[in-house]
Protein backbone atom coordinates (compact mmCIF):
# COMPACT_ATOMS: atom_id res chain seq x y z
CA UNK A 1 0.00 0.00 0.00
CA UNK A 2 2.02 3.47 -1.40
CA UNK A 3 0.50 6.26 -0.13
CA UNK A 4 -0.38 8.66 -3.09
CA UNK A 5 1.93 12.11 -3.41
CA UNK A 6 -1.32 13.70 -3.11
CA UNK A 7 -2.12 12.16 0.66
CA UNK A 8 1.45 11.37 1.93
CA UNK A 9 2.18 15.44 2.78
CA UNK A 10 -1.39 15.43 4.96
CA UNK A 11 -0.24 12.07 6.49
CA UNK A 12 3.36 13.73 7.28
CA UNK A 13 1.74 16.72 8.57
CA UNK A 14 -0.36 15.10 11.10
CA UNK A 15 2.28 12.57 12.31
CA UNK A 16 5.09 15.49 12.58
CA UNK A 17 3.09 17.65 14.48
CA UNK A 18 1.69 15.25 16.95
CA UNK A 19 4.82 14.11 17.32
CA UNK A 20 5.95 17.51 18.38
CA UNK A 21 2.89 18.58 20.75
CA UNK A 22 2.11 15.10 22.20
CA UNK A 23 5.31 13.32 21.90
CA UNK A 24 7.05 14.74 25.04
CA UNK A 25 3.70 13.32 26.96
CA UNK A 26 4.18 10.10 25.83
CA UNK A 27 7.35 9.78 26.91
CA UNK A 28 6.46 10.90 30.40
CA UNK A 29 3.64 8.41 30.23
CA UNK A 30 6.34 5.82 29.03
CA UNK A 31 8.78 6.41 31.40
CA UNK A 32 6.42 6.64 34.56
CA UNK A 33 4.44 3.75 33.12
CA UNK A 34 7.88 1.78 33.40
CA UNK A 35 8.29 2.40 37.09
CA UNK A 36 4.65 1.67 37.68
CA UNK A 37 5.54 -1.65 36.82
CA UNK A 38 7.06 -2.90 39.88
CA UNK A 39 5.87 0.24 41.64
CA UNK A 40 4.96 -2.26 44.71
CA UNK A 41 8.35 -3.82 44.60
CA UNK A 42 10.10 -0.06 44.44
CA UNK A 43 8.06 1.17 47.02
CA UNK A 44 9.46 -1.83 49.56
CA UNK A 45 13.11 -0.78 48.01
CA UNK A 46 12.31 2.64 48.78
CA UNK A 47 10.82 2.05 52.53
CA UNK A 48 12.53 -0.92 54.02
CA UNK A 49 10.60 -0.99 57.07
CA UNK A 50 8.22 -2.72 54.90
CA UNK A 51 9.67 -5.86 54.29
CA UNK A 52 8.39 -7.27 57.85
CA UNK A 53 10.42 -10.68 59.16
CA UNK A 54 8.58 -13.74 58.77
CA UNK A 55 8.27 -15.93 62.15
CA UNK A 56 10.61 -18.65 61.81
CA UNK A 57 7.78 -21.12 63.86
CA UNK A 58 5.02 -19.78 61.35
CA UNK A 59 3.94 -17.47 58.91
CA UNK A 60 0.11 -17.73 59.80
CA UNK A 61 -1.52 -14.42 61.11
CA UNK A 62 -5.23 -13.31 62.44
CA UNK A 63 -6.68 -10.23 60.25
CA UNK A 64 -9.01 -9.30 63.17
CA UNK A 65 -6.04 -8.52 65.29
CA UNK A 66 -4.18 -6.20 62.88
CA UNK A 67 -8.25 -4.42 62.36
CA UNK A 68 -8.59 -3.69 66.29
CA UNK A 69 -5.09 -2.79 65.83
CA UNK A 70 -5.99 -0.47 63.33
CA UNK A 71 -9.32 0.82 65.53
CA UNK A 72 -7.77 1.87 68.27
CA UNK A 73 -4.84 3.46 66.64
CA UNK A 74 -7.41 5.73 64.85
CA UNK A 75 -10.85 5.68 67.39
CA UNK A 76 -11.55 9.02 65.32
CA UNK A 77 -11.83 7.11 62.01
CA UNK A 78 -15.32 5.05 62.14
CA UNK A 79 -15.35 4.12 58.61
CA UNK A 80 -15.01 1.76 56.24
CA UNK A 81 -11.23 -0.08 56.19
CA UNK A 82 -9.76 -1.76 53.28
CA UNK A 83 -7.05 -4.28 53.32
CA UNK A 84 -4.72 -5.55 50.71
CA UNK A 85 -3.13 -8.83 51.97
CA UNK A 86 0.33 -9.45 51.78
CA UNK A 87 1.42 -11.14 48.42
CA UNK A 88 4.33 -12.87 49.67
CA UNK A 89 5.59 -14.24 53.57
CA UNK A 90 7.51 -10.84 54.21
CA UNK A 91 4.82 -8.20 52.85
CA UNK A 92 3.22 -6.10 54.93
CA UNK A 93 -0.84 -6.12 55.12
CA UNK A 94 -1.83 -2.59 53.52
CA UNK A 95 -4.87 -0.88 55.46
CA UNK A 96 -6.36 2.37 53.13
CA UNK A 97 -8.78 4.57 55.33
CA UNK A 98 -10.69 6.36 52.12
CA UNK A 99 -11.73 9.99 52.17
CA UNK A 100 -9.67 10.98 55.96
CA UNK A 101 -10.64 14.20 56.83
CA UNK A 102 -7.11 15.56 56.45
CA UNK A 103 -7.28 15.05 52.39
CA UNK A 104 -10.57 16.00 52.33
CA UNK A 105 -11.74 17.82 48.81
CA UNK A 106 -7.93 16.39 47.34
CA UNK A 107 -9.44 13.44 45.17
CA UNK A 108 -8.44 10.26 45.59
CA UNK A 109 -5.93 10.69 48.77
CA UNK A 110 -6.65 7.83 51.18
CA UNK A 111 -4.71 7.27 54.41
CA UNK A 112 -2.53 4.12 53.49
CA UNK A 113 -1.59 2.43 56.61
CA UNK A 114 1.35 -0.59 56.25
CA UNK A 115 0.87 -2.93 59.37
CA UNK A 116 3.11 -6.15 60.65
CA UNK A 117 0.70 -9.06 59.97
CA UNK A 118 2.75 -10.61 62.27
CA UNK A 119 3.09 -8.53 65.19
CA UNK A 120 0.54 -6.15 64.19
CA UNK A 121 2.91 -3.09 64.86
CA UNK A 122 2.31 0.14 62.54
CA UNK A 123 5.26 0.21 60.52
CA UNK A 124 4.15 3.03 58.26
CA UNK A 125 1.50 5.66 57.75
CA UNK A 126 1.33 7.45 54.84
CA UNK A 127 -1.25 9.53 52.33
CA UNK A 128 -1.79 8.70 48.72
CA UNK A 129 0.17 11.09 46.61
CA UNK A 130 2.44 11.90 49.41
CA UNK A 131 4.83 9.77 48.78
CA UNK A 132 7.27 8.57 45.80
CA UNK A 133 5.49 5.61 44.07
CA UNK A 134 1.93 7.10 44.29
CA UNK A 135 3.18 10.74 42.95
CA UNK A 136 4.07 9.13 39.95
CA UNK A 137 1.18 6.69 39.76
CA UNK A 138 -0.91 10.22 39.93
CA UNK A 139 1.78 11.77 37.37
CA UNK A 140 0.69 8.70 35.22
CA UNK A 141 -2.77 8.65 35.69
CA UNK A 142 -3.89 12.26 35.77
CA UNK A 143 -0.49 14.51 34.94
CA UNK A 144 -1.23 15.72 38.40
CA UNK A 145 -4.28 17.06 37.03
CA UNK A 146 -7.05 15.27 38.42
CA UNK A 147 -10.45 14.60 36.75
CA UNK A 148 -9.01 16.74 34.23
CA UNK A 149 -6.14 15.16 33.24
CA UNK A 150 -7.42 12.04 33.95
CA UNK A 151 -9.87 13.03 30.39
CA UNK A 152 -6.75 14.79 29.05
CA UNK A 153 -4.82 11.39 29.09
CA UNK A 154 -7.67 9.87 27.41
CA UNK A 155 -7.47 12.30 24.55
CA UNK A 156 -4.03 12.33 24.23
CA UNK A 157 -3.85 8.25 24.03
CA UNK A 158 -6.55 8.85 20.93
CA UNK A 159 -4.21 11.29 19.17
CA UNK A 160 -1.04 8.60 19.72
CA UNK A 161 -3.39 6.41 17.77
CA UNK A 162 -3.69 8.41 15.06
CA UNK A 163 -0.12 9.03 15.03
CA UNK A 164 1.13 5.49 14.95
CA UNK A 165 -1.54 5.02 12.18
CA UNK A 166 -0.26 8.27 10.41
CA UNK A 167 3.58 6.33 10.96
CA UNK A 168 2.59 3.16 8.98
CA UNK A 169 0.70 4.39 6.45
CA UNK A 170 3.67 6.60 5.43
CA UNK A 171 6.39 3.93 6.10
CA UNK A 172 4.53 1.04 4.36
CA UNK A 173 6.56 -0.20 1.61
CA UNK A 174 5.06 -2.22 -1.97
CA UNK A 175 5.23 -5.44 -1.28
CA UNK A 176 8.88 -5.66 -3.23
CA UNK A 177 10.42 -3.84 -0.91
CA UNK A 178 7.97 -5.30 2.50
CA UNK A 179 11.24 -7.55 3.13
CA UNK A 180 13.87 -5.31 2.42
CA UNK A 181 11.92 -2.36 4.95
CA UNK A 182 11.75 -5.33 8.01
CA UNK A 183 15.34 -6.01 8.09
CA UNK A 184 16.80 -5.09 11.56
CA UNK A 185 19.78 -3.52 10.12
CA UNK A 186 21.00 0.40 10.83
CA UNK A 187 22.74 2.17 7.29
CA UNK A 188 25.64 3.93 7.03
CA UNK A 189 25.39 7.76 7.56
CA UNK A 190 23.89 9.59 10.82
CA UNK A 191 21.34 10.60 9.08
CA UNK A 192 19.73 7.18 7.51
CA UNK A 193 20.81 5.62 11.01
CA UNK A 194 18.94 7.82 12.60
CA UNK A 195 15.94 7.09 10.19
CA UNK A 196 16.30 3.43 10.63
CA UNK A 197 15.78 3.90 14.25
CA UNK A 198 13.10 5.50 14.35
CA UNK A 199 11.16 3.75 11.87
CA UNK A 200 12.65 0.32 13.19
CA UNK A 201 11.85 1.30 16.52
CA UNK A 202 7.93 2.05 15.71
CA UNK A 203 7.35 -0.98 13.40
CA UNK A 204 8.34 -3.67 15.56
CA UNK A 205 6.81 -1.90 18.64
CA UNK A 206 3.53 -0.71 17.02
CA UNK A 207 1.37 -4.01 18.12
CA UNK A 208 2.45 -4.11 21.91
CA UNK A 209 2.24 0.28 21.42
CA UNK A 210 -1.37 -0.20 20.75
CA UNK A 211 -2.43 -2.49 23.31
CA UNK A 212 -0.44 -0.06 25.95
CA UNK A 213 -2.35 2.93 24.35
CA UNK A 214 -5.51 1.52 23.66
CA UNK A 215 -6.43 -0.71 27.62
CA UNK A 216 -4.71 2.95 28.80
CA UNK A 217 -7.31 4.78 27.23
CA UNK A 218 -10.28 2.41 27.69
CA UNK A 219 -9.30 2.42 31.72
CA UNK A 220 -9.26 6.35 31.90
CA UNK A 221 -12.71 6.73 30.19
CA UNK A 222 -14.73 3.30 30.27
CA UNK A 223 -17.71 4.97 30.25
CA UNK A 224 -17.23 6.04 26.69
CA UNK A 225 -16.45 2.12 26.25
CA UNK A 226 -18.97 0.26 27.74
CA UNK A 227 -22.45 1.45 26.54
CA UNK A 228 -20.88 -0.27 23.15
CA UNK A 229 -20.00 -3.66 24.59
CA UNK A 230 -23.03 -3.83 27.09
CA UNK A 231 -24.67 -3.80 23.85
CA UNK A 232 -22.66 -6.53 22.22
CA UNK A 233 -22.50 -8.46 25.52
CA UNK A 234 -24.50 -7.15 28.46
CA UNK A 235 -21.96 -6.41 31.56
CA UNK A 236 -23.20 -7.67 34.79
CA UNK A 237 -23.67 -5.09 37.23
CA UNK A 238 -22.21 -5.05 40.56
CA UNK A 239 -25.41 -4.57 44.17
CA UNK A 240 -24.54 -2.27 46.37
CA UNK A 241 -26.43 -4.94 49.11
CA UNK A 242 -27.32 -3.53 52.60
CA UNK A 243 -28.21 -5.31 56.40
CA UNK A 244 -32.14 -5.86 56.91
CA UNK A 245 -31.16 -7.69 59.63
CA UNK A 246 -28.91 -6.31 62.46
CA UNK A 247 -27.55 -7.86 65.73
CA UNK A 248 -25.30 -6.67 68.46
CA UNK A 249 -22.51 -9.10 67.40
CA UNK A 250 -20.24 -8.59 63.83
CA UNK A 251 -18.54 -11.16 62.97
CA UNK A 252 -14.48 -11.19 62.57
CA UNK A 253 -12.49 -10.66 59.57
CA UNK A 254 -11.03 -14.29 60.19
CA UNK A 255 -14.73 -15.80 59.69
CA UNK A 256 -15.36 -13.69 56.89
CA UNK A 257 -12.22 -15.44 55.58
CA UNK A 258 -12.93 -18.68 56.31
CA UNK A 259 -16.61 -18.15 54.53
CA UNK A 260 -15.21 -16.56 51.41
CA UNK A 261 -12.46 -19.49 51.34
CA UNK A 262 -15.54 -21.88 51.21
CA UNK A 263 -17.19 -20.11 48.46
CA UNK A 264 -14.27 -20.01 46.49
CA UNK A 265 -12.03 -23.32 47.78
CA UNK A 266 -9.04 -22.73 45.11
CA UNK A 267 -8.76 -19.26 45.28
CA UNK A 268 -6.73 -16.63 47.70
CA UNK A 269 -8.36 -13.78 49.52
CA UNK A 270 -6.36 -10.34 48.69
CA UNK A 271 -8.27 -7.95 49.63
CA UNK A 272 -11.39 -7.58 52.85
CA UNK A 273 -13.42 -4.18 53.61
CA UNK A 274 -15.01 -3.54 56.86
CA UNK A 275 -18.87 -2.49 57.13
CA UNK A 276 -18.55 1.32 57.61
CA UNK A 277 -21.60 1.23 59.64
CA UNK A 278 -24.39 -0.65 60.68
CA UNK A 279 -26.06 -1.05 57.36
CA UNK A 280 -22.68 -1.87 55.06
CA UNK A 281 -21.89 -5.39 54.65
CA UNK A 282 -18.35 -7.03 53.87
CA UNK A 283 -16.76 -7.16 50.60
CA UNK A 284 -14.25 -9.54 49.56
CA UNK A 285 -11.91 -9.77 46.43
CA UNK A 286 -10.49 -13.37 46.08
CA UNK A 287 -8.06 -14.20 43.43
CA UNK A 288 -8.95 -17.40 41.69
CA UNK A 289 -5.82 -19.21 39.28
CA UNK A 290 -7.49 -18.58 35.84
CA UNK A 291 -7.53 -15.20 36.47
CA UNK A 292 -5.54 -12.37 34.09
CA UNK A 293 -5.66 -10.18 37.43
CA UNK A 294 -3.30 -10.75 40.29
CA UNK A 295 -3.27 -7.50 42.73
CA UNK A 296 -6.82 -6.32 41.59
CA UNK A 297 -8.91 -9.96 40.58
CA UNK A 298 -12.56 -10.06 40.13
CA UNK A 299 -13.56 -12.79 42.29
CA UNK A 300 -16.00 -10.62 44.59
CA UNK A 301 -18.14 -11.10 47.59
CA UNK A 302 -20.85 -9.32 49.51
CA UNK A 303 -21.26 -11.12 52.80
CA UNK A 304 -23.38 -10.39 55.79
CA UNK A 305 -21.27 -9.01 58.65
CA UNK A 306 -24.18 -10.65 61.16
CA UNK A 307 -25.00 -13.58 59.68
CA UNK A 308 -21.94 -14.58 57.43
CA UNK A 309 -24.64 -15.25 54.34
CA UNK A 310 -23.19 -14.43 51.02
CA UNK A 311 -25.39 -11.48 49.48
CA UNK A 312 -23.88 -11.44 46.39
CA UNK A 313 -21.10 -13.05 44.57
CA UNK A 314 -19.33 -12.62 40.86
CA UNK A 315 -17.46 -15.33 39.23
CA UNK A 316 -14.96 -14.10 36.52
CA UNK A 317 -14.81 -17.50 35.20
CA UNK A 318 -18.50 -17.56 34.48
CA UNK A 319 -18.78 -13.97 33.64
CA UNK A 320 -19.89 -12.91 29.86
CA UNK A 321 -17.59 -11.80 27.27
CA UNK A 322 -17.98 -8.41 27.98
CA UNK A 323 -17.47 -8.47 31.46
CA UNK A 324 -14.22 -10.95 30.59
CA UNK A 325 -12.71 -8.04 28.15
CA UNK A 326 -12.93 -5.67 30.67
CA UNK A 327 -11.72 -7.91 33.44
CA UNK A 328 -8.53 -7.90 31.04
CA UNK A 329 -7.54 -4.30 30.40
CA UNK A 330 -5.95 -3.83 33.64
CA UNK A 331 -3.67 -6.85 33.64
CA UNK A 332 -2.94 -6.03 30.06
CA UNK A 333 -2.05 -2.58 30.87
CA UNK A 334 0.44 -3.36 33.68
CA UNK A 335 1.81 -7.03 32.13
CA UNK A 336 0.59 -8.94 35.30
CA UNK A 337 -1.48 -10.61 32.75
CA UNK A 338 1.85 -12.78 31.86
CA UNK A 339 3.67 -12.59 35.27
CA UNK A 340 6.76 -10.76 35.69
CA UNK A 341 7.95 -11.53 32.04
CA UNK A 342 4.49 -9.33 31.25
CA UNK A 343 5.65 -7.02 33.55
CA UNK A 344 9.23 -6.48 32.91
CA UNK A 345 8.20 -6.30 28.63
CA UNK A 346 6.07 -3.56 30.00
CA UNK A 347 8.69 -1.99 32.15
CA UNK A 348 10.96 -2.45 29.00
CA UNK A 349 8.41 -1.05 26.67
CA UNK A 350 8.00 2.39 28.57
CA UNK A 351 11.06 3.83 27.28
CA UNK A 352 10.24 3.16 23.56
CA UNK A 353 7.92 6.64 23.31
CA UNK A 354 11.32 8.46 24.68
CA UNK A 355 13.11 6.58 21.79
CA UNK A 356 10.54 7.41 19.30
CA UNK A 357 10.87 11.27 20.56
CA UNK A 358 14.71 11.60 20.12
CA UNK A 359 15.00 10.08 16.66
CA UNK A 360 11.72 11.66 15.21
CA UNK A 361 13.12 15.15 16.24
CA UNK A 362 16.48 14.52 15.31
CA UNK A 363 14.85 13.42 11.76
CA UNK A 364 12.54 16.77 11.81
CA UNK A 365 15.87 18.75 12.55
CA UNK A 366 17.58 16.82 9.87
CA UNK A 367 15.20 17.84 7.31
CA UNK A 368 14.75 21.31 7.94
CA UNK A 369 18.69 21.85 8.33
CA UNK A 370 19.01 20.18 4.93
CA UNK A 371 15.97 22.68 3.65
CA UNK A 372 17.89 25.42 5.00
CA UNK A 373 21.33 24.68 2.81
CA UNK A 374 19.28 23.68 -0.64
CA UNK A 375 17.88 27.21 -0.28
CA UNK A 376 21.07 29.22 0.66
CA UNK A 377 22.18 27.89 -2.16
CA UNK A 378 19.81 28.75 -4.38
CA UNK A 379 19.86 32.32 -3.20
CA UNK A 380 23.68 32.35 -3.93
Amino acid sequence: MTVPLSYRRLWLNIHLWLGLTIGMIFALLGLTGSILAFYPELDRWLNPELVVEVPAESSEYQLQTVLEKLQAAHPHRPNAWRLELPAHADYAITARYYNPEETAGQGFTPLMVAVNPYTQQIINERFWGDYAVTWIYNLHYSLLLGSNGILLVAIIGLLLLISITSGMILWWPSKQRLKSALKTRLRHGFARKVYDIHTLTAIYSSLLLLVIIITGVMLAQPQWFTPLINQLSPLEQHPSPRVTARSEAVLSLDEIQKIAEAAFPEARMRWIQTPGDSDEVFFVRMQQVSEPGRRFPKTLLWIDPYTGETLHRSDPNKAGAGNTFMNWLHPLHSGEAFGLAGRTVIALSGFLPTILLASGFLRWRQKRRAIHYRNQALVR
